[in-house]
């Protein structure tokens, strides 16, 4: 498993997503291809959907 840093700031125009949303999209769709990254996934919403239940 990958770890990702996250770094927040406010900006001062609204952002125009537009610009981001294809590659973000493309990165995600790479991370769940693989195997091990849909297993946790699956294995992180059954616990949520557990203790929401």
């Amino acid at each position: 498993m990958s770890e990702m840093q996250i770094t927040v700031s406010q900006a001062k125009e609204k952002p125009n997503y537009q610009k981001t949303a294809a590659e973000l999209l493309k990165r995600c769709r790479a991370f769940y291809e693989d195997p091990e990254n849909e297993k946790a996934f699956q294995e992180w919403k059954a616990t949520k959907d557990r203790k929401g239940a």
